[in-house]
């Protein structure tokens, strides 16, 4: 009993299902970070080089434009508005690789809930008491503690990479492109080491996010019988439903025994009511059949309805394993079920 309230066994497919279409699915924001560190490095490899001129130009023409003294206010704000504009312009790249990246990111972990219930509002979230009691919980603790890592390890590698870089000699040349060139070389390095270091932990989040998201969703064992339950059905009701569908059907079966032209018996265990009609049915059929008590039945209807009943044990467990009702007799059954039809048409003729 103490082990009914544990959560042991793993998530059912109907249980993660349910905590999809409520929003609630494992996200690593991880991993976009790192992929966006990379688009940036890739942006910087690709087209660095002529970013880097472009927005050369642009200082030179700005510091051009407004190095005379005797600029007007007009003329001042239209260097203004074309500088901003063109800076604009030169960002949309970046900015661009840096949003593709990001949402990648959280596209190869599989497609966003299409929900609306993350969004639904809860009063519970507006109580301050509860806000700061989240705050101070153990899981809270843990995001700042990673938080604070990550912080101290992007420091630490920043740092080591922008010491070894100077220490072996930062290669630049006069001017104000030398210097932009400089510092972009230096910030890519920088940027492609963090990047390494961020997928690495990016690897590790995303596999502890499937891990604890998993475990957060185990069910004990009556909670797995009871979702068992509610998608099969309760098995008292679904015999209950089995006995009135097998009592309807042997209703109808028994409504055919009427029809049949003769009935194949055990002669007290197995009875098989056959109809054969020539130019009406071709080969004969099953229209009834029953063992123990409801063999006896149609026995009695055969009786009632003057219906000949011959008694072949052989072909009567034949028929009955064999012929479903409403089939028709295989060929292997033919002579022998012939036979029996030869011998009621012979009795027939005698009376």
């Amino acid at each position: 009993m103490a082990d009914s309230g544990r959560k042991t066994e793993q998530p059912t497919p109907r249980r993660l299902s349910r905590a999809r279409e409520e929003g609630n699915v494992p996200r690593s924001k991880e991993l976009s970070g790192a992929l966006v560190l990379f688009a940036l490095v890739a942006f910087g490899h690709l087209l660095g080089a002529e970013w880097l001129a472009r927005i050369a130009a642009l200082f030179r023409w700005t510091f051009a434009a407004t190095a005379s003294p005797e600029i007007s206010d007009a003329r001042l704000n239209t260097i203004a508005w074309t500088t901003a504009s063109a800076t604009a312009m030169l960002l949309v790249a970046p900015i661009g690789a840096v949003l593709v990246a990001g949402v990648g990111g959280h596209l190869v972990q599989g497609p966003p809930p299409l929900t609306l219930e993350p969004l639904k509002l809860d009063p519970s979230k507006l109580n301050p008491v509860s806000g700061l009691e989240k705050m101070f919980r153990m899981k809270a603790g843990i995001e700042t503690l990673k938080v604070l890592f990550k912080m101290l390890l992007f420091t630490s590698v920043s740092v080591g990479t922008v010491r070894t870089t100077l220490r072996d000699g930062l290669e630049t040349t006069p001017g104000v492109d030398g210097v932009l060139l400089g510092i972009f070389t230096l910030s890519g390095k920088v940027i492609l080491r963090v990047a390494f270091v961020a997928l690495a932990l990016a690897i590790f989040d995303l596999l502890f996010t499937r891990f604890d998201y998993l475990r957060g969703l185990r069910m004990t064992k009556q909670e797995v019988k009871d979702e068992r339950k509610e998608q099969d059905g309760d098995p008292l009701v679904k015999a209950r439903i089995r006995s009135k569908q097998m009592a309807l059907a042997r209703s109808r079966m028994m409504a055919d025994v009427p029809r049949a032209t003769v009935v194949v018996t055990n002669p007290t265990h197995f009875a098989v009511a056959l109809r054969y009609v020539p130019g009406d049915t071709d080969v004969p059929q099953v229209v009834a059949r029953g063992r123990g008590r409801i063999a006896e039945r149609i026995r009695e209807i055969a009786l009632e309805h003057r219906i000949p009943i011959i008694s072949d044990p052989p072909l009567a467990r034949a028929l009955y394993r064999a012929v479903e009702v409403g089939r028709f007799v295989p060929a292997s059954l033919f002579r022998a079920v012939a036979e029996v039809l030869a011998l009621v048409l012979r009795r027939e003729r005698t009376h």
